[in-house]
């Protein structure tokens, strides 16, 4: 950090400035990533729970065992589908270098 603010100090040129500012701008970026990473785990448990809950009150309480393994059927299915998600979320625009594969940290 001190690398780049000193020379925008001494110098003070819109050219160092903006310099400094895109090196600046790349974790802001990342943090948005890392963000929806973590949404789009918390849909995912969120869709197990809700599962699991409605294939139990169907299987128990409605006494529907074909209904229960349905609501299980669909409820992989879109568990699958939102479980995939985070590899596109996890591709970030980084001022820098352009597209950047940064991951969750």
């Amino acid at each position: 950090m001190i690398n780049h603010l000193a020379p925008m100090v001494l110098d003070g040129t819109a050219a160092t400035a903006a310099q400094h500012v895109s090196y600046v701008a790349a974790p802001i970026w990342d943090i948005g990533a890392n963000i929806k990473n973590q949404g789009i785990t918390f849909a995912v448990y969120i869709l197990m729970g809700g599962t699991a809950l409605v294939a139990a009150f169907m299987y128990f309480v409605g006494r529907n065992k074909t209904g229960a393994l349905k609501a299980v059927a669909i409820g992989v299915v879109l568990i699958g589908i939102v479980g995939a998600l985070p590899s596109l979320g996890v591709i970030s625009k980084d001022t820098i270098t352009g597209l950047t594969n940064s991951g969750t940290r």
